[in-house]
């Protein structure tokens, strides 16, 4: 999904600056190309889970333990710390939010050149745990920690 720019809902001005370009070819444009942009940070909202498929048992609500597996690939160089997040949330019930709230890239030029990102890449999947997930989720952990 390509991001608009210039949609208020997903895109603000940090320091207030903000430079129109004059090119009729453009009218209206923010950013010419990413060579232009001088900063990029994606944030993840929390995740609403409408249904986590777990039935409830006499007295007691249908919990789940809930994994967030976020991925990002980009041409450069993630200023965060890793390119692969998994975080685990217990107790996780229907039409329940996962709490998170954080910035998942970020990218800032840091002197005149500095290459800006062509492309950033963000999956990010819930997962329901089971026994065998568990065991997926070890891997991924490691896989997180791995220096190489």
């Amino acid at each position: 999904m390509a991001v608009n720019f210039l949609d208020p809902e997903s895109t603000t001005v940090a320091n207030g600056i903000l430079k129109r370009t004059t090119s009729s070819a453009t009218p209206g444009k923010v950013v010419e190309s990413s060579k232009d942009v001088s900063g990029i940070e994606i944030r993840m909202l929390p995740p609403f889970i409408k249904n986590n498929h777990t039935a409830p048992v006499l007295f007691f609500k249908g919990f789940a333990k809930m994994y967030c597996l976020t991925i990002v690939v980009s041409d450069v160089t993630n200023q965060l710390a890793g390119n692969i997040d998994l975080k685990g949330f217990p107790r996780i019930g229907d039409n329940e939010y996962l709490p998170i709230n954080k910035t998942v890239f970020y990218w800032q030029s840091q002197n005149d050149t500095d290459k800006a990102p062509n492309q950033v890449h963000v999956l990010c999947s819930v997962l329901k745990s089971k026994q065998a997930l568990r065991d997926t989720g070890k891997i991924l952990v490691d896989i997180k920690n791995d220096e190489y």
